[in-house]
Order: C-alpha cells, then sequence, then structure tokens
C-alpha cells in the first residue's frame, strides 16, 4: 500500500470576518462563500504549537517529575505576491494589519476524497491577527508582501465523503 500524501499545491486561503462561524464543515463552507481569497500564495508558514513544561528534580534522588502547562501558537508568516489591482484577499491581508484588526483564517486542503456533490476537503480554521508586515523588493525578483500572523488554537475539520 502507498503512504498517502497530500499535495500543499492546490491549498486555498481565506479570510472571514472575526467571528464567523466556523463550528462545523457546514458553518465553515457558509464562510468561504463570503470570505475573501488569497490567491497566489507563495508560501504558508507551519502551524506550531508548544507547551510549557516545569521540571521538577528530587534533592535526595535522581528522580523528575514534570508538569503540563500552557499552549502558545508561534507565528505564522503568509507570502503572497504583490498585487495593486487585487481587492479581496491580498488587500484585506494589509488592511488587518494597518487597522489593527483580526479575521478568521480558513485552511482547505486539497484532499477532497471525491468530486461528487456533498464532498468536503479538511479545513483547518482559527483567528489571526496581524503582528508584522514585509515587503520584499529584491533584485530581479517579483514584490512580495509577507504577513506575519499571530494565531489562535486551529481546529480541524476532516474531509468527508458524499
Amino acid at each position: 500500500m502507498a503512504l498517502r500524501v497530500t499535495d500543499v499545491q492546490g491549498v486555498k486561503v481565506y479570510l472571514a470576518p472575526k467571528g464567523s462561524d466556523v463550528s462545523t464543515i457546514e458553518n465553515v463552507e457558509t464562510a468561504i462563500a463570503s470570505a475573501k481569497q488569497v490567491d497566489c500564495l507563495q508560501a504558508l508558514g507551519s502551524i506550531a504549537a508548544t507547551r510549557a513544561t516545569v521540571d521538577y528534580s528530587c534533592m535526595s534522588s535522581d528522580e523528575v517529575a514534570f508538569s503540563l502547562g500552557s499552549v502558545t501558537y508561534s507565528d505564522q508568516s503568509i507570502e503572497v505576491l504583490f498585487d495593486s489591482q487585487d481587492t479581496a484577499g491580498k488587500k484585506d491581508l494589509m488592511d488587518a494589519w494597518e487597522n489593527k484588526e483580526r479575521r478568521q483564517l480558513i485552511i482547505a486542503l486539497n484532499d477532497k476524497p471525491n468530486e461528487n456533490a456533498g464532498s468536503s476537503p479538511t479545513y483547518i480554521t482559527y483567528e489571526i491577527g496581524i503582528s508584522g508586515q514585509e515587503i520584499a523588493l529584491e533584485k530581479d525578483g517579483a514584490v512580495r508582501v509577507t504577513s506575519t500572523c499571530k494565531p489562535t488554537k486551529p481546529k480541524l475539520f476532516r474531509a468527508v465523503a458524499a
């Protein structure tokens, strides 16, 4: 049996207003209908979480215990090609930065089980705030905009077949 691979090519990213209901696959798909798609992604950074730990070692022996603390999520970068005519997702990333606004980020993977009506891909959703923005102007390269996002706890909705 071959290993299953979900390719990154074909992944889509959408920005919906803060507070959009993304509690079920159906609600995610409703939110996408009015969301702004971020076109021509160049890079979408990792979704990483770290749990704080505290070690407790005994003075009388080599025994060690530890506690598991709170979870923090590392920043994620979204890199796109600059497009001054864009009025959707790319502009919305820049507007969120300028206006100190949050967005509901929706990532739609390309793992749709089949093309039948009612089939859904895997969705990953979370709220973001834009904590940094960079415009890259490099020799012999395209102008790129990278938004650094501070995410909240991601929710994963697995693909379902019709």
